[in-house]
Parts: structure tokens; C-alpha cells; sequence
């Protein structure tokens, strides 16, 4: 759908059969051939409603009779049968002329309703919010960055020192994602919008567009944003995330705790799949950001034979990625042929072992957010 204004009413011309559809006002714009809302219906004084027509027929002008349409969305308020909540119950009708073709047009618009009704439903329920938290260790990074400050005569906290590494790791080189470096989409990177610092990128694929909401330095943490959710990259209406960093409970000055939430509203019947990938997707960069962070940037896994085959190593790979993780697992991995076969078909799971995730603190949840 295309939406528009004309004047002071709001269109939206619906492809691909091309039909506009517009929102009436007042009672002035409902046309003369169906002036009732419905039959049978009373308007209650507290209720809400809103009219439209379809005032252009497009290719349906030979189906469906000219300014015969109109539908009608009303909103009332109802007590719960305990008298404890409020809810609110909305009816939709619609009404029009059809020429020809009845049955099918009774069934689409049946179909249209009720599809628009559920994804209304997904869009005002309650957001889900996913909790990630990992420990990160400093290791040789730590050491090196720890020479660099001291040269330039600076000095920060773990806690910003991991909020760097994640602005620098995760989000501008990518966090080892398996796919193509993030295409910056402002140059320079960083865009100042208003008392905010503003990142933008592009994963793709997807095409997902992604900006950073706002960084404080302070209190180490940040917001970011999906720009662009849609059936084709990432199937929510709403998100956001924030990562904070605090420091770890155990009083080691060399460990931060990580806190990863991300707060969406799927589409309606996606809530299983985008909670999967969400977790997975998480939990992938938190874990590189961990090795990266443990390791340095400059540890490798090397690339060789298969097992039983010999041969010296052909390549290397950089153990903070993705794919680097796998093989490391892979090299170390003493569990039985069974256990490695079942674990083929889950790669969700995949470069985890080896120590890298603390169990004692690392975890991750899904809930339910109250309005």
C-alpha cells in the first residue's frame, strides 16, 4: 500500500489492484448509498470510529458497483468479566455492491479482514524482550590496548574499553558475521543528530538497515535500531536494543559483564521463528566479541584436511569470527561421533565449546514486557 494525502484526507492506493481507498472524516463524506453503518448497530456515545470508502475502483470497476463501499471500524471498551482490566473490542464491517463475482469477493474481503485484524493484534500485544548476558574476559587485547592508552596518556574503564570493542567489533567490522562487512551508509560513519551520536549501516544481505540511537560513554551503554523492518529483512514492527556494560560481580578488574537486550513485536505467526534467529544472532556476536576480546584480533585457527587425511595446513582463518569459531570447536571437539552428527543440524550451536561460554554466568531469556 502506497499512502498519501489529498488536502486534508489521507489515501492510500492499494497494489496491484490498483484500488484507493480513503479515510472519511465526517458523516458529510459517506456516500448516500451507504450512509448506515451496518445493520442493527448502535454508535455508543464512548466509542471510536472510523469510516473509509474506496473511492477509486481500479481494476475493479467492472466487479464491484462505483460508491457502493464503505467500511466501518469502531473501537469500545469493555470491563473483563472479573471487573479488574479494561479491554478493548473492535468491530470491523464492510460493505459494498459487487456485480459480479460475489462469492469471491465476499471470501477476499473476509480473508483481508482477518489477516489485518491478527497483524493489528501482533502490532499493539506486548513486546518480547530478549536478555542475553555474557562475561568478557580481557586477555591479550586488553594488554595491547592497555599500551596504546598509556602512549597517548589516556585513561578509561573495562567498561568502556568493552564499549569501544563493540562499536569497533561488532558494529563496524561486522562481529564475524558469515556474511559480506556492513556497508556504512553515512559518510563518515559517524553523524551527529542533535545530543546524540547516530551510526548507520546496511547488512546485506538482508538489506536490514540498522542506526545507532544514541551512546553514553558514562554509563557504557548504547541503544540501537532496526530502520527498516519489513517481510523481506526482519519480520517485526518494532524493535530496539541496548547493550550496557557493567562490571563483573566478582571483583576482577579484568572482566565486564555484557547485558544484550532486544525488545520487538513480531508479525503475526513469525514470534518462533525471529525469537530462533534473534537468539541466534546474539548469542553469535557475543561469543566473537568474547574471543575478540580474550584473544586479540590476531588469533587464528588454521585450515586443514579433513581428519585421517594428513597434509600440512592450507590457509588460516581469524578465531573471533563465525566461521573461525566452528573450526576451533571442531579441532577440539572430543565428544562422540553421534553427539558431532546431531550437532551438524544445529548450527545455531555451533563454536560455543572450548571454554568460551562461562556457564556459571553466561545466559539467556525471553519474556514478556508489561505495557
Amino acid at each position: 500500500a502506497v499512502s498519501a494525502k489529498r488536502g486534508t484526507k489521507s489515501v492510500r492506493l492499494l497494489a496491484p489492484l490498483m484500488l484507493e481507498e480513503t479515510l472519511l472524516d465526517d458523516k458529510e463524506d459517506i456516500p448516500t448509498t451507504t450512509k448506515e453503518s451496518g445493520p442493527g448497530e448502535k454508535e455508543e456515545q464512548n466509542d471510536v470510529i472510523q469510516k473509509y470508502a474506496i473511492t477509486k475502483l481500479g481494476l475493479l470497476e467492472s466487479d464491484i458497483e462505483a460508491g457502493s463501499h464503505l467500511g466501518t471500524v469502531r473501537f469500545a471498551t469493555e470491563e473483563e468479566q472479573d471487573g479488574v482490566g479494561i479491554n478493548t473490542v473492535m468491530t470491523w464491517t464492510a460493505t459494498s455492491n459487487a456485480i459480479q463475482r460475489r462469492g469471491l469477493w465476499e471470501e477476499l474481503t473476509k480473508s483481508m479482514i482477518n489477516d489485518a485484524c491478527d497483524n493489528l493484534v501482533s502490532y499493539v500485544t506486548p513486546p518480547q524482550l530478549y536478555t542475553r548476558r555474557t562475561r568478557l574476559v580481557f586477555g591479550k587485547k586488553k594488554e595491547k590496548d592497555a599500551v596504546t592508552a598509556a602512549a597517548n596518556m589516556g585513561s578509561s574503564s573495562p567498561c568502556q574499553d568493552a564499549l569501544d570493542a563493540w562499536l569497533n567489533f561488532v558494529w563496524n567490522d561486522g562481529g564475524g558475521f558469515p556474511i559480506p562487512l556492513p556497508f556504512g551508509l553515512s559518510m563518515p560513519l559517524l553523524v551527529r543528530l542533535g545530543n546524540s551520536d547516530k551510526r548507520t549501516r546496511m547488512l546485506i544481505p538482508p538489506f536490514l538497515k540498522e542506526s545507532i540511537v544514541s551512546v553514553d560513554t558514562d554509563n557504557c551503554e548504547l541503544n540501537y535500531k532496526v530502520d527498516n523492518p519489513s517481510l523481506f529483512t526482519y519480520q517485526v514492527h518494532t524493535h530496539s536494543g541496548r547493550v550496557k556494560f557493567v562490571p563483573a560481580d566478582n571483583n576482577n578488574a579484568e572482566e565486564v559483564d555484557m547485558i544484550w537486550e532486544v525488545m520487538i513485536r513480531p508479525y503475526h505467526n513469525w514470534s518462533d521463528i525471529i525469537q530462533s534467529f534473534t537468539s541466534a544472532i546474539v548469542s553469535m556476536l557475543a561469543t566473537n566479541l568474547k574471543v575478540h576480546l580474550r584473544e586479540g584480533p590476531d588469533a587464528m585457527v588454521s585450515l586443514s584436511p579433513p581428519r585421517g587425511y594428513g597434509g600440512k595446513p592450507f590457509g588460516q582463518v581469524r578465531k573471533d569470527s563465525w566461521v573461525g569459531g566452528v573450526l576451533a570447536s571442531h579441532l577440539s571437539d572430543d565428544r562422540s561421533v553421534l553427539e558431532q552428527t546431531v550437532s551438524m543440524f544445529q548450527p545455531w550451536t555451533w563454536g560455543r565449546s572450548g571454554g568460551i561460554v562461562d556457564d556459571d554466568y553466561d545466559s539467556e531469556e525471553w519474556t514478556v514486557m508489561d505495557q
